[in-house]
């Protein structure tokens, strides 16, 4: 697994993904790719999942975990007391998205992506669906927090921290922007959190009758059951109908009209260890501007959750670092977090001073030595005292 860490190029932001080929993997061949979405409060953790990653070799894709901006920002959609994004922030959220994709089909052949993830990670797979239609391919969304934290019932979501996003959702639905993609919904018949479920089902009648669209409900489960990475690809045929799917749907993706390579290595979102594993297959299309301008409506600031499900399935690995957890690189050398900067930082400084109170003891033992065996005071030696002491001599 290869961490790829860039500089957005529409407004400057820091963004990474981690990434993994699959051990079939044939550069002379289209591959899909699996991109993860994390759920709220996830980190790195989530995104860099040993079990998600391992369907790399499972299913023959290529998988991304996206860390999306941080905890919070769900393509920039997800609007909280603690996340005040400007328009043009939540807009290049989603542009970053694309020109992602947009890198990988121009260095790798790339077949379709399927754009996947639990709770807000469901969310923001669903709505990548139908800002980038010719991107992606299908969506598995398990517990999609679609109306999340919601106090009116949908479509309006009034309340709902993703009010105007999921509202898009369902004009999209009713649109048609999802009838020739697979859509594959778990959802939880236990869930507690706000306004989750009533948006899940919302979706479903809207998508009814659709060829590929799937919904499965457990009755006994909830919200929180879903929060631990991609164990729940295992349930109800969800790898069975993403393999008919792409069985069924051959494609290839390629850089959106209008998209050029970077023309500098701070543009690049693939390091270097990625984009020679693709081949260099860069396409020659003219202009720049990325996926040029995408919807965002009005997000509006009011709503909070009324009751926290996210708690609950904190103490999972996903929530905390584990112990030698991936660290970014940037090219072929490892970027450190903060935590393991700190440690590095204080190591180096505990060595300097350990190194030089051993120099200041060797210099006052051989101040010491010359002095007590008849030499000169040693006041003013390197590291020596005018108070120096002998041993007392034996009788």
């Amino acid at each position: 697994m290869v961490c790829t860490e860039w500089t957005s190029r529409f407004d400057g932001a820091r963004d990474r993904a981690y990434v993994r080929l699959p051990a079939s993997y044939d550069p002379t061949r289209p591959v899909d790719v699996l991109l993860w979405f994390k759920a709220f409060g996830q980190g790195d953790e989530a995104v860099a999942d040993p079990g998600f990653h391992a369907l790399a070799d499972e299913l023959g894709v290529i998988t991304i975990g996206l860390r999306q901006r941080g905890i919070r920002s769900f393509l920039g959609d997800s609007t909280t007391s603690k996340n005040r994004l400007s328009e043009a922030e939540r807009l290049a959220a989603k542009q970053d998205v694309a020109e992602l994709l947009d890198q990988l089909a121009a260095r790798f052949r790339i077949g379709r992506v399927i754009s996947a993830g639990a709770s807000m990670g469901g969310y923001a797979s669903l709505r990548l669906a139908h800002l980038l239609p010719r991107h992606i391919a299908g969506v598995i969304a398990a517990v999609p927090a679609l109306c999340s934290g919601a106090t009116g019932a949908p479509p309006e979501c009034e309340g709902s921290f993703v009010r105007a996003g999921s509202r898009e959702v369902f004009a999209a639905a009713e649109q048609g922007a999802y009838q020739d993609k697979l859509v594959f919904v778990v959802a939880a018949g236990a869930d507690q959190t706000a306004g989750v479920l009533a948006g899940q089902r919302q979706l479903a009648s809207l998508l009814e009758g659709e060829r590929w669209f799937r919904w499965l409900e457990l009755p006994d489960a909830g919200h929180e059951n879903f929060l631990g990475g991609a164990r729940w690809f295992e349930v109800g045929g969800v790898r069975a109908q993403l393999a008919q799917f792409l069985a069924a749907h051959p494609g290839r993706l390629r850089p959106s009209p209008g998209w050029t390579a970077p023309d500098r290595e701070s543009r690049e979102y693939l390091v270097p260890a990625l984009r020679e594993r693709g081949g260099a297959h860069v396409e020659d299309v003219a202009g720049d501007g990325g996926v040029g301008t995408l919807a965002v409506g009005p997000l509006e600031l009011s709503g909070a959750l009324t009751r926290d499900a996210w708690e609950t399935g904190k103490s999972g690995p996903l929530w905390k670092r584990p112990a030698g957890a991936c660290a970014c690189q940037v090219g072929t050398h490892q970027r450190p977090g903060r935590a393991a900067l700190g440690l590095m930082l204080g190591l180096g400084l505990g060595l300097v001073l350990g190194a030089r109170a051993r120099a200041r003891a060797r210099a006052r033992a051989r101040a010491r030595a010359r002095y007590c065996g008849g030499a000169t005071s040693p006041a003013g030696a390197t590291g020596g005292s005018a108070t120096a002491t002998c041993p007392t001599s034996p009788a």
